[in-house]
């Protein structure tokens, strides 16, 4: 495929205190907008963790407050004198805010398969709600990671024939799509000092954080990964799994 079909994203996810969310919100907004007119910027989306959900955030390790999407037209783009500007200014002005700011992500993702893609990402009216899965995967069992969530989970699709994870996933109701990403292979990435170094990433979109609570769905859950192959988790570390709702 031509290298202009994928999309790619900057990710940072970042934690601060329930006392200071409310007001991290806007200044990060405010972050974020000064990127509107950076070369090679698409769009940004800026969102809050959903405190609400316990189905969301069971089994990630780590759950950040803010994730903030950026759209970028090539994984070389935040490697621009602009973009190096753009964060120097966002450390400072973490810096200068009084509290701590964790950074749990600070990764460029470039999607897997255009050619599957259902439907503009990440397009549906505001406010937008994510789902978002960040993985480590260990290099040894990656084929079979990869075969699990794009091929054959383990369990059975509709006349019993074998489904991916990714697919049966979003056969519940409120999901609009599921789309894949990995860690984008650029060598030049300078290296970043994160609390986690997830090389997969996952995001449904929903149409409301509430299609996580429903009984289809939840029962899923409750048996994921246990099909004729056996638990998946020992494929990947889960380092977050929560809903994230638009700022």
């Amino acid at each position: 495929m031509n290298p202009t079909d994928f999309k790619h994203f900057a990710v940072k996810a970042f934690g601060v205190d329930e006392r200071h969310a409310s007001s991290f919100t806007p200044w990060l907004k405010g972050q974020a907008q000064q990127l509107d007119n950076t070369p090679g910027v698409v769009r940004v989306l800026v969102t809050e963790a959903d405190g609400s959900l316990a189905a969301g955030r069971a089994l990630g390790e780590f759950t950040p407050s803010h994730l903030v999407f950026i759209e970028i037209e090539s994984p070389k783009v935040n490697l621009t004198k602009a973009w190096a500007a753009w964060e120097a200014a966002l450390a400072q002005g973490m810096a200068a805010l009084g509290h701590e700011v964790k950074t749990y992500v600070d990764h460029t993702f470039t999607e897997l398969y255009p050619q599957n893609r259902q439907g503009k990402l990440l397009s549906e009216p505001s406010p937008r709600t994510a789902f978002v899965i960040l993985q480590e995967v260990k290099p040894e069992v990656e084929a079979e990671y990869n075969h699990w969530f794009d091929v054959d989970d383990g369990s059975a699709g509709p006349g019993g024939a074998p489904i991916s994870h990714l697919a049966e996933r979003v056969s519940y109701p409120g999901f609009l799509r599921g789309t894949r990403f990995k860690v984008a292979a650029n060598h030049d990435q300078p290296a970043k000092d994160t609390l986690i170094n997830p090389n997969y990433l996952t995001v449904y979109e929903l149409t409301h954080a509430d299609a996580l609570q429903s009984e289809a769905y939840t029962a899923a859950m409750k048996n994921a990964g246990m099909g004729a192959k056996g638990s998946a988790g020992r494929l990947f570390r889960l380092v977050v799994r929560h809903a994230f709702l638009e700022a």
